[in-house]
Protein backbone atom coordinates (compact mmCIF):
# COMPACT_ATOMS: atom_id res chain seq x y z
CA UNK A 1 0.00 0.00 0.00
CA UNK A 2 2.72 2.41 1.19
CA UNK A 3 4.50 1.53 -2.26
CA UNK A 4 1.86 2.25 -4.66
CA UNK A 5 0.20 5.22 -2.49
CA UNK A 6 3.83 6.92 -2.35
CA UNK A 7 4.38 6.93 -6.38
CA UNK A 8 0.62 7.75 -6.90
CA UNK A 9 1.68 11.32 -4.72
CA UNK A 10 4.65 11.76 -6.70
CA UNK A 11 3.36 11.68 -9.52
CA UNK A 12 0.48 13.86 -8.61
CA UNK A 13 2.88 16.32 -7.62
CA UNK A 14 4.40 15.91 -10.74
CA UNK A 15 0.84 16.56 -12.57
CA UNK A 16 -0.11 19.82 -10.13
CA UNK A 17 3.24 21.53 -11.83
CA UNK A 18 2.50 21.08 -15.40
CA UNK A 19 1.62 23.68 -17.93
CA UNK A 20 0.60 21.81 -20.62
CA UNK A 21 -2.89 19.92 -20.26
CA UNK A 22 -2.33 17.36 -22.40
CA UNK A 23 0.84 16.23 -20.11
CA UNK A 24 -0.68 16.90 -16.87
CA UNK A 25 -3.79 14.58 -17.55
CA UNK A 26 -1.35 11.80 -18.44
CA UNK A 27 0.26 12.34 -15.47
CA UNK A 28 -2.77 12.30 -13.23
CA UNK A 29 -4.04 9.25 -15.29
CA UNK A 30 -0.78 7.41 -13.82
CA UNK A 31 -1.16 8.65 -10.65
CA UNK A 32 -4.44 6.99 -10.37
CA UNK A 33 -3.37 4.12 -11.32
CA UNK A 34 -1.36 3.99 -8.28
CA UNK A 35 -3.97 4.84 -6.67
CA UNK A 36 -6.27 2.29 -7.58
CA UNK A 37 -3.38 -0.20 -7.16
CA UNK A 38 -2.89 1.10 -3.21
CA UNK A 39 -6.47 0.65 -2.73
CA UNK A 40 -6.84 -2.96 -4.41
CA UNK A 41 -3.89 -3.54 -1.80
CA UNK A 42 -5.68 -3.43 1.63
CA UNK A 43 -9.06 -4.50 0.45
CA UNK A 44 -8.55 -7.80 1.97
CA UNK A 45 -7.57 -6.34 5.14
CA UNK A 46 -9.98 -5.54 8.21
CA UNK A 47 -9.90 -1.45 7.36
CA UNK A 48 -10.50 -2.46 3.59
CA UNK A 49 -13.13 0.48 3.90
CA UNK A 50 -10.79 2.85 3.32
CA UNK A 51 -10.37 1.61 -0.39
CA UNK A 52 -13.10 2.92 -1.14
CA UNK A 53 -12.11 6.19 -0.28
CA UNK A 54 -9.11 6.08 -2.23
CA UNK A 55 -11.27 5.11 -5.19
CA UNK A 56 -13.67 8.01 -4.20
CA UNK A 57 -10.37 10.57 -4.74
CA UNK A 58 -9.37 8.86 -7.87
CA UNK A 59 -12.67 9.74 -9.58
CA UNK A 60 -12.60 12.93 -8.37
CA UNK A 61 -9.21 13.15 -10.18
CA UNK A 62 -10.36 11.48 -13.29
CA UNK A 63 -13.60 13.90 -13.56
CA UNK A 64 -11.23 16.93 -13.59
CA UNK A 65 -8.90 14.85 -16.34
CA UNK A 66 -12.17 14.44 -18.61
CA UNK A 67 -13.62 18.42 -18.39
CA UNK A 68 -11.24 18.82 -21.80
CA UNK A 69 -13.55 16.24 -23.67
CA UNK A 70 -16.11 17.81 -22.09
CA UNK A 71 -15.20 20.98 -23.67
CA UNK A 72 -14.36 19.94 -27.01
CA UNK A 73 -16.13 17.02 -27.26
CA UNK A 74 -14.48 14.72 -30.50
CA UNK A 75 -12.96 17.88 -32.13
CA UNK A 76 -9.65 17.39 -30.02
CA UNK A 77 -6.79 16.24 -30.83
CA UNK A 78 -6.20 12.43 -31.92
CA UNK A 79 -4.56 11.92 -29.31
CA UNK A 80 -6.70 13.38 -26.56
CA UNK A 81 -9.62 11.44 -27.95
CA UNK A 82 -7.30 8.43 -27.20
CA UNK A 83 -6.59 10.04 -23.68
CA UNK A 84 -10.30 10.23 -23.19
CA UNK A 85 -11.07 7.17 -23.99
CA UNK A 86 -8.51 5.60 -21.36
CA UNK A 87 -9.53 7.98 -18.82
CA UNK A 88 -13.38 6.80 -19.30
CA UNK A 89 -12.30 3.35 -19.15
CA UNK A 90 -10.59 3.78 -15.71
CA UNK A 91 -12.87 5.34 -14.14
CA UNK A 92 -16.44 3.06 -15.70
CA UNK A 93 -14.39 0.48 -13.68
CA UNK A 94 -14.15 1.78 -10.98
CA UNK A 95 -17.41 2.69 -10.51
CA UNK A 96 -18.39 -0.73 -11.62
CA UNK A 97 -16.06 -2.06 -8.36
CA UNK A 98 -17.45 -0.10 -5.98
CA UNK A 99 -20.99 -0.90 -6.72
CA UNK A 100 -20.27 -4.43 -7.06
CA UNK A 101 -18.19 -4.85 -3.64
CA UNK A 102 -21.29 -3.14 -1.59
CA UNK A 103 -24.25 -4.77 -4.02
CA UNK A 104 -25.43 -5.89 -0.64
CA UNK A 105 -25.81 -2.68 0.93
CA UNK A 106 -27.24 -1.64 -2.34
CA UNK A 107 -30.13 -4.55 -2.10
CA UNK A 108 -30.53 -3.96 1.66
CA UNK A 109 -31.20 -0.26 1.51
CA UNK A 110 -33.75 -1.41 -1.28
CA UNK A 111 -35.52 -4.18 0.45
CA UNK A 112 -36.03 -1.13 3.26
CA UNK A 113 -37.00 1.23 1.72
CA UNK A 114 -39.59 -0.77 -0.20
CA UNK A 115 -40.99 -2.00 2.96
CA UNK A 116 -41.19 1.88 4.52
CA UNK A 117 -42.79 3.36 1.76
CA UNK A 118 -45.23 0.53 0.81
CA UNK A 119 -46.51 0.39 4.27
CA UNK A 120 -46.81 4.22 4.72
CA UNK A 121 -48.54 4.11 1.54
CA UNK A 122 -51.05 1.50 2.66
CA UNK A 123 -51.60 3.89 5.68
CA UNK A 124 -52.33 6.79 3.72
CA UNK A 125 -54.65 5.17 1.33
CA UNK A 126 -56.79 3.54 4.42
CA UNK A 127 -56.87 7.08 6.04
CA UNK A 128 -57.74 8.27 2.76
CA UNK A 129 -60.35 5.60 2.38
CA UNK A 130 -61.92 6.44 5.33
CA UNK A 131 -62.19 10.16 4.88
CA UNK A 132 -63.47 9.61 1.39
CA UNK A 133 -66.25 7.55 2.86
CA UNK A 134 -67.58 9.48 5.37
CA UNK A 135 -67.59 12.97 3.65
CA UNK A 136 -69.73 11.14 1.22
CA UNK A 137 -72.82 11.68 3.64
CA UNK A 138 -71.95 15.34 4.16
CA UNK A 139 -71.35 16.83 0.63
CA UNK A 140 -74.28 16.77 -2.67
CA UNK A 141 -73.54 14.47 -5.60
CA UNK A 142 -72.17 17.27 -7.98
CA UNK A 143 -69.57 18.27 -5.37
CA UNK A 144 -65.92 17.57 -6.62
CA UNK A 145 -64.41 14.17 -4.57
CA UNK A 146 -62.35 15.72 -1.43
CA UNK A 147 -58.68 14.84 -2.25
CA UNK A 148 -56.21 15.14 0.90
CA UNK A 149 -53.19 17.16 0.54
CA UNK A 150 -49.52 16.71 2.13
CA UNK A 151 -49.88 12.97 1.96
CA UNK A 152 -47.13 10.48 0.82
CA UNK A 153 -49.57 9.01 -1.19
CA UNK A 154 -50.98 12.29 -2.82
CA UNK A 155 -47.36 12.96 -4.88
CA UNK A 156 -48.28 10.96 -7.36
CA UNK A 157 -44.76 10.31 -8.90
CA UNK A 158 -44.06 8.93 -4.98
CA UNK A 159 -44.93 5.67 -5.15
CA UNK A 160 -42.49 2.82 -4.17
CA UNK A 161 -41.20 1.41 -7.18
CA UNK A 162 -40.19 4.55 -9.05
CA UNK A 163 -38.54 5.87 -5.98
CA UNK A 164 -36.28 2.63 -6.18
CA UNK A 165 -35.57 2.28 -9.98
CA UNK A 166 -34.93 6.37 -10.41
CA UNK A 167 -31.67 7.69 -9.97
CA UNK A 168 -32.80 11.08 -10.83
CA UNK A 169 -35.52 11.64 -7.59
CA UNK A 170 -33.97 14.87 -5.18
CA UNK A 171 -34.06 14.04 -1.64
CA UNK A 172 -35.84 17.64 -1.30
CA UNK A 173 -39.01 15.94 -3.05
CA UNK A 174 -39.21 14.15 -0.10
CA UNK A 175 -42.32 15.00 2.11
CA UNK A 176 -41.72 17.28 5.52
CA UNK A 177 -38.92 15.67 7.58
CA UNK A 178 -41.36 15.32 10.28
CA UNK A 179 -43.78 12.63 8.36
CA UNK A 180 -40.59 10.55 7.78
CA UNK A 181 -37.86 9.35 9.91
CA UNK A 182 -34.42 10.38 9.46
CA UNK A 183 -32.84 6.87 9.58
CA UNK A 184 -35.17 6.84 5.97
CA UNK A 185 -33.50 9.72 4.34
CA UNK A 186 -30.18 8.68 5.16
CA UNK A 187 -31.06 5.66 3.80
CA UNK A 188 -32.02 6.92 0.90
CA UNK A 189 -29.50 9.06 0.71
CA UNK A 190 -26.94 6.19 0.61
CA UNK A 191 -29.06 4.27 -1.66
CA UNK A 192 -28.77 7.25 -4.60
CA UNK A 193 -24.94 7.19 -4.33
CA UNK A 194 -24.66 3.66 -5.32
CA UNK A 195 -27.37 3.79 -7.80
CA UNK A 196 -25.09 6.40 -9.26
CA UNK A 197 -22.21 4.27 -9.54
CA UNK A 198 -24.27 1.98 -11.10
CA UNK A 199 -25.70 4.31 -13.82
CA UNK A 200 -21.96 6.14 -14.38
CA UNK A 201 -20.31 2.66 -14.88
CA UNK A 202 -22.91 2.07 -17.97
CA UNK A 203 -22.79 5.65 -18.88
CA UNK A 204 -18.85 6.15 -18.85
CA UNK A 205 -18.24 2.19 -20.26
CA UNK A 206 -21.08 3.21 -23.65
CA UNK A 207 -19.09 6.53 -24.08
CA UNK A 208 -15.66 5.00 -24.39
CA UNK A 209 -16.91 2.21 -26.85
CA UNK A 210 -18.31 5.16 -29.17
CA UNK A 211 -15.12 7.01 -28.58
CA UNK A 212 -13.34 4.29 -29.22
CA UNK A 213 -14.58 3.47 -32.50
CA UNK A 214 -12.47 6.59 -33.98
CA UNK A 215 -8.63 4.90 -33.25
CA UNK A 216 -9.73 1.29 -33.53
CA UNK A 217 -6.02 1.01 -34.36
CA UNK A 218 -4.36 2.27 -31.69
CA UNK A 219 -6.53 0.10 -29.23
CA UNK A 220 -6.74 -3.35 -31.33
CA UNK A 221 -2.92 -2.89 -30.91
CA UNK A 222 -2.94 -2.52 -27.20
CA UNK A 223 -5.46 -5.72 -26.56
CA UNK A 224 -2.90 -7.39 -28.81
CA UNK A 225 -0.55 -6.68 -25.98
CA UNK A 226 -2.59 -7.17 -22.71
CA UNK A 227 -5.92 -8.35 -23.79
CA UNK A 228 -9.51 -6.83 -24.83
CA UNK A 229 -11.34 -5.22 -22.10
CA UNK A 230 -14.99 -5.59 -21.40
CA UNK A 231 -17.72 -3.77 -19.78
CA UNK A 232 -16.63 -6.81 -16.67
CA UNK A 233 -13.05 -6.78 -16.83
CA UNK A 234 -11.46 -6.61 -13.32
CA UNK A 235 -10.30 -3.39 -12.59
CA UNK A 236 -6.47 -4.63 -11.64
CA UNK A 237 -6.69 -5.70 -15.17
CA UNK A 238 -8.29 -2.20 -16.77
CA UNK A 239 -5.61 -0.29 -14.50
CA UNK A 240 -2.51 -2.43 -16.46
CA UNK A 241 -4.44 -1.89 -19.63
CA UNK A 242 -4.81 1.91 -19.54
CA UNK A 243 -1.48 2.10 -18.15
CA UNK A 244 0.15 0.79 -21.19
CA UNK A 245 -2.31 2.19 -23.34
CA UNK A 246 -0.75 5.75 -21.85
CA UNK A 247 2.90 4.55 -22.59
CA UNK A 248 1.72 3.45 -26.56
CA UNK A 249 0.32 7.49 -26.79
CA UNK A 250 4.16 8.10 -27.81
CA UNK A 251 3.79 5.55 -30.00
CA UNK A 252 2.73 6.68 -34.00
CA UNK A 253 -0.01 3.27 -34.02
CA UNK A 254 -2.75 4.07 -36.55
Amino acid sequence: FKTYSEKGRIRKREADAMSDQTMKIRKYMEACIQYVYAGLSVLQKPDFQCCYGWLFDTVNILDFCLRPRATNGLDVRIQDKRLAVLCLLLISHIQRFVWKNRKSEYLHLQKHCSHFIRQKSKSESDKSGTFNNSSQHNKSVDSPTPSPAGSITSMASYNGTEVLDSSTVPLHSLPPSETVPSKLIKDLSKYFKLSQHLNDWVEYWEEAETLAQHNLGFFNYLDEQVGAVTSTTHIYTVATYVGQGLQNLDKDIS
